[in-house]
């Protein structure tokens, strides 16, 4: 048999074959099997019950294989339930086949409701600039969750494993769960994420693994652990005006903040390397030990841009800088240890020593913006250091 469901937007029932039955108003037809549209059943039992509009009644249980694009199609056009249709309209891009075992009910007064498997084998899709491909794992679909364990894909050309919750997922008060694996991602992939900054073309790479989980609809709700190894990965942070470059070390993220376990990087075309930790609620919000073989203080500040964002006027830190050589404009120095902290814009560093021209020097210093124009100090030289100018 062949022909259409009587349906809008339905596609052809083509190659069917099945027994069936009529008995006391109900249509029953059992081991069916054909395609609909470019999809295959092997398998299909239902029933469906052939009473007055207002109470029919429709149950089915089929296994098969499925083109996913069409399935798509299928459920913006609304013939899955509303839930399925906003899944779908929310993916740019789903390509591929998968099988599928289902199970369906659909009445005139209740909510469509199903339960499915689907086996993904090389599958595609996209949302927004991610692109998922060669999809290999089991994914399962209910009304109130959707579920998948150890995914295996490439995200953008990096292999990952995946595991994913959705719960209410129609709901503005649903919930997500996911977590990513990788042996060795694009970096780009990981900060367009979560810094909203720089270029899925960026390079370096990240190993590790990540879990997101929270509210679709309170941003507040949502929380983001993970441990990360970083291989020559270039970072845009705020107020530098060029990248953090060649970054390697760990993070580790947590609820509470994120630990930086010796990280080296080239700031500003120097060397450097620093650890720390970044509080989310606390006060400081950043504890650091930064150090540095040579660095030109005078240049890093001319590609800081106190205004850039607000990031860097709220910001609270406490910590300890190391030179082993260093200079600002025509003053040149070795062996630099000091406290700095740093309150919304204004650096002050205290227990300062360094040395010059043979002699030490020891004092403090404070200066708005890490500006020199309206910086303030207390240096004093021994030994035959020419006194800095106040």
């Amino acid at each position: 048999m062949a022909g259409t469901l009587p349906a809008e937007g339905t596609l052809p029932l083509r190659g069917v074959q099945g027994r069936v039955s009529l008995a006391n108003g109900v249509f029953a037809f059992q081991d069916f099997r054909g395609s609909y549209g470019d999809s295959r059943f092997t398998e299909a039992n239902g029933t469906y019950r052939l009473s007055p509009k207002d109470s029919r009644e429709l149950s089915l249980r089929a296994r098969g294989d499925v083109n996913l694009a069409e399935l798509k199609e299928q459920a913006k056009s609304g013939q899955l339930s509303p839930s399925a249709a906003k899944i779908a309209s929310s993916l740019q891009e789903v390509s591929g086949r998968s099988g599928v075992d289902l199970a369906l009910k659909v009445s005139d007064h209740e909510p469509v409701q199903f339960d499915a498997k689907v086996m993904l084998d090389n599958a595609r899709l996209r949302y927004d600039e991610y692109a998922l491909s060669d999809l290999q794992g089991e994914l399962t679909f209910a009304p109130k969750e959707i579920k998948g364990e150890k995914i295996r894909a490439q995200l953008n050309g990096s292999p990952v494993q995946i595991q994913l919750t959705l719960a209410d997922y129609s709901t503005d008060e649903g919930t997500f769960d996911l977590g990513i694996e990788s042996s060795g991602m694009r970096a780009g992939v990981l900060t367009r994420t979560l810094l909203e900054s720089g270029s899925l073309q960026d390079p370096g790479l990240v190993r590790g693994a990540v879990r997101y989980s929270g509210s679709f609809g309170n941003k507040s709700r949502r929380r983001l652990t993970g441990t990360l190894d970083l291989f020559n990965v270039q970072l845009m942070v705020h107020p530098l005006l060029q990248p953090l470059r060649e970054l390697n070390g760990r993070i580790k993220i947590d609820e509470s903040g994120i630990d930086f376990q010796n990280i080296h990087a080239s700031l500003v075309g120097f060397p450097a390397s620093a650890s720390g930790r970044w509080r989310f609620t606390e006060k400081p919000q950043l504890l650091f030990d930064f150090t540095a073989p040579n660095l030109d203080i005078t240049y890093l500040i001319s590609q800081i841009d106190p205004e850039s964002s607000d990031f860097y006027a709220n910001l609270v830190a406490d910590g300890k800088i190391t030179l082993n050589k260093g200079r600002i404009k025509n003053f040149e120095f070795g062996d630099l240890k000091t406290n700095a902290s740093i309150d919304h814009r204004v650096w002050r560093l205290t227990n300062l020593t360094a040395r010059s021209v043979g002699g030490s020097i020891q004092g403090w210093a404070w200066s708005p913006n890490l500006g020199f124009k309206e910086c303030r100090s207390n240096l004093f030289s021994t030994g035959s250091a020419s006194p800095p100018r106040r």
